[in-house]
């Protein structure tokens, strides 16, 4: 994820005030240094690992997640603030594209 898409985003759909960090699952690049510049608090990212973990322990906050879908042979990115326990529901998509 690029700094210019994580700021639409959150332009869009803004971290409640309540939501202390800025979580992402590192789909698409690593965005913590332009998530934590837009939201104005630490960028942490979470593994595939630790999806449940989250989504048991900040079930109120959101998440930056980025998915890549193949389409036509091209690679086509979409972000979108989410729910925590979304990521265990429904993991971010990582297709890969060969042409």
């Amino acid at each position: 994820m690029h700094g210019f898409e994580a700021a639409e985003v959150l332009r869009a759909a803004p971290l409640g005030v309540e939501q202390e960090t800025a979580w992402h699952p590192g789909t698409v690049v690593q965005p913590g240094s332009w998530l934590a510049l837009a939201t104005g608090r630490p960028a942490v990212l979470v593994p595939r690992s630790g999806y449940a973990s989250l989504a048991a322990s900040a079930p109120g906050d959101s998440v930056m997640v980025g998915d890549v879908r193949c389409v036509d042979g091209s690679a086509v990115a979409s972000y979108e603030i989410r729910p925590a326990p979304s990521l265990v529901e429904r993991p971010p998509a990582l297709d890969f594209c060969f042409g």
